[in-house]
């Protein structure tokens, strides 16, 4: 009978040994909210970073897009636990289109993931992806952590 009471005991331990850990992981992993996404370009001619509009070069050529991702940490963590990395998101998402001067167009998708850490005592940081740039008239962006989720829709043009 003793037994079976220490298994029983050792089970309910275990039991809220995980539901604790279960929930400090959730709690961590719920701390990051993302909170914007823009867009800049990065010229490898001249070494410069532009807005999108005007593009310094009407064509696309020889251009990056910067995009950075706003992210708010929550700046009070559980007492006594270290907040490990996590990973963001980024899926950039053009769909196919036909024009006269460039004809049929396939879709674009694009996908990378970086690792974000926010310390305590920082709230907000901000995470950089770079991305070739490719003439489409409407490419949506979505930058996803843990629960938090956003998508914004940019135009990326080219004289044609």
């Amino acid at each position: 009978m003793m037994k079976f009471l220490r298994i029983f005991i050792s089970g309910l331990l275990l039991i809220g040994l995980i539901a604790s850990t279960s929930y400090a992981l959730e709690q961590n992993q719920n701390r990051l909210k993302i909170e914007d996404i823009t867009l800049q370009v990065f010229d490898r001619s001249t070494n410069q970073l532009s807005p999108l509009s005007p593009l310094p070069n009407p064509y696309g050529m020889d251009m990056d897009i910067l995009v950075t991702v706003k992210i708010r940490g929550n700046p009070t963590p559980p007492s006594n636990q270290v907040v490990p990395p996590q990973k963001i998101r980024l899926v950039v998402d053009g769909k196919e289109y036909t024009t006269a001067a460039t004809g049929k167009v396939s879709s674009w998708k694009e996908t990378q993931t970086r690792s974000v850490f926010i310390a305590p005592e920082k709230e907000i940081s901000y995470v950089p992806f770079l991305i070739e740039y490719k003439c489409y008239p409407n490419v949506a962006f979505t930058a996803s952590v843990s629960t938090s989720s956003l998508w914004k829709s940019f135009p990326l043009p080219c004289a044609e």
